[in-house]
């Protein structure tokens, strides 16, 4: 009897074992895409950006108009993997427009728009670096905000009722916007605290993909 009990008891454990190995193996990585455009978007808006969410333990998407391999302002190459259009903002945790002169086609895109509004609709974490926070005065959703973009846009901005604060980044509840390619770490940081603020554990993981690209600050918009 006492042996048929012993048995019992190692069973019972090794149930709650497995079930607890299940629960982390289905537990999903947070999800982010960086929407660049299909050309001259800018280099380190979205390199930097999305080493750092990888060395974080997200699971990222680059997506734009075209699909296939994309050529940034400075030569460096990407794969968009999915298409703007076909995109569903719930299917991610963090969405994120990079800029750079290409992410003009945005500006007046209905469907970038229409991204931009079921995102906040939905309490996404929203992100816009360089020009592309224009998208989101231009989607309506900055109004009475505050935001900040690249300088030479600025106008854009206060035009649609944007509070223009002079800050490299700027977070006003879920929406994180940033000034250009030299706020590009302090943008990725400030997406991540807010994303940990709203429960996705932040679990740093070995830089293991040190990419290396042409860095020139000079480079026009």
């Amino acid at each position: 009897m006492k042996k048929l009990f012993v048995m019992f008891l190692n069973l019972l454990v090794f149930i709650s074992f497995c079930g607890i190995n299940h629960a982390f193996a289905s537990k999903e990585e947070p999800k982010a895409v960086f929407i660049i455009a299909s050309s001259n978007f800018r280099d380190e808006e979205l390199f930097i950006p999305m080493r750092i969410f990888r060395r974080a333990a997200w699971e990222v998407e680059v997506a734009s108009s075209v699909k296939g391999k994309i050529v940034g302002i400075q030569g460096n190459e990407i794969e968009a993997s999915k298409l703007v259009y076909e995109m569903k903002p719930g299917d991610y945790d963090v969405i994120i427009f990079v800029g750079g002169n290409g992410a003009t086609e945005y500006w007046n895109d209905p469907t970038a728009h229409n991204i931009v509004k079921i995102a906040v609709k939905d309490n996404k974490i929203l992100g816009a670096i360089g020009i592309a926070p224009i998208i989101l005065a231009n989607a309506g959703i900055l109004k009475g905000r505050k935001a900040t973009s690249w300088e030479a846009v600025q106008n854009r901005l206060r035009i649609k009722g944007v509070v223009c604060l002079d800050k490299t980044v700027v977070i006003d509840n879920v929406i994180v916007t940033a000034r250009g390619p030299k706020a590009a770490e302090e943008f990725a940081n400030a997406l991540l605290a807010l994303a940990e603020k709203h429960g996705y554990g932040i679990e740093y993981k070995e830089d293991d993909e040190k990419r290396k690209y042409k860095h020139n600050n000079n480079q026009h918009r």
